[in-house]
């Protein structure tokens, strides 16, 4: 190797292979055998990587593992800013991690943007994600294609693809679901699993929980919607249908 700037004990004490890289903190990078133009900063950043080349993880532990202690992590492209970030990554390229434990869990994931203390922190597989806001896609562990904005949007999701969630608290309960839209503080909170909803308005749809096909536009409107009669229902305006418990095949209130 060539070129390297090594600051800290056993910073980089591994390399053999790569050049252009900058190691600073006691045992960063310590495993670390091969690749090039990466940036680690901060104790035991990056320790058990083995290779991979053009990262940045500056904070303690992130980076830190390989994905399982044994140093073969082979990760290249991430950005890495704040204690935990990205700690379990292998081989998951082209993310871009900044707060405290966030992408945490992540090991294979690719493509993904999390902003936030634990933001999608539970993390393994689930890629091209954004997340953004403290704890927001916290508990997705294979979702893909969600977009989350806000603090504890779609906190705990688990899987889903192609969801849609901004406002605070919003879709809060949700596990699984696909094709959602969601939008305003606490709109559908209650909801665990619903598919191609569109809900949009403070505290809109707030009681439905696995309810599909549903628009639902305006301020508490679909409130009090639930399960038993929760499908393909168009409510629009404030407070429209706020009271309404049931409802199924297109019922219209606007």
């Amino acid at each position: 190797s060539s070129n390297n700037v090594f600051i800290g004990v056993n910073a980089g004490r591994c390399y053999r292979a790569g050049s252009g890289n900058v190691v600073l903190g006691s045992n960063a990078a310590s495993n670390v055998c091969g690749g090039s133009y990466n940036f680690f900063a901060l104790n035991c950043s990056a320790r058990y990587h083995c290779s991979g080349s053009n990262n940045i993880a500056i904070g303690q532990y992130a980076m830190f593992c390989g994905g399982n202690h044994a140093g073969d992590g082979q990760a290249s492209n991430n950005i890495l800013l704040g204690v935990y970030t990205g700690c379990m990554i292998s081989t998951a390229d082209s993310n871009i991690y900044v707060g405290n434990s966030a992408g945490r869990g992540t090991c294979t994931g690719c493509h993904n943007v999390a902003l936030g203390t634990n933001a999608l922190k539970a993390a393994t597989t689930a890629g091209q994600n954004i997340a953004l806001g403290n704890n927001s896609l916290l508990c997705n562990i294979s979702g893909t294609n969600n977009i989350a904005l806000g603090q504890q949007s779609a906190k705990c999701q688990v899987s889903g693809i192609g969801n849609i969630t901004f406002g605070n608290r919003v879709g809060y309960a949700a596990t699984d679901g696909d094709s959602n839209i969601l939008m305003g503080c606490c709109t559908a909170r209650l909801m665990t699993c619903g598919n191609r909803n569109i809900i949009m308005g403070c505290c809109a749809g707030h009681n439905l929980t696995t309810g599909n096909d549903n628009i639902l536009i305006g301020k508490e409107s679909g409130h009090s919607l639930e399960y038993s009669g929760g499908n393909q229902n168009i409510f629009i305006g404030v407070c429209a249908a706020r009271n309404q418990a049931s409802g199924n095949l297109s019922l219209i209130h606007i």
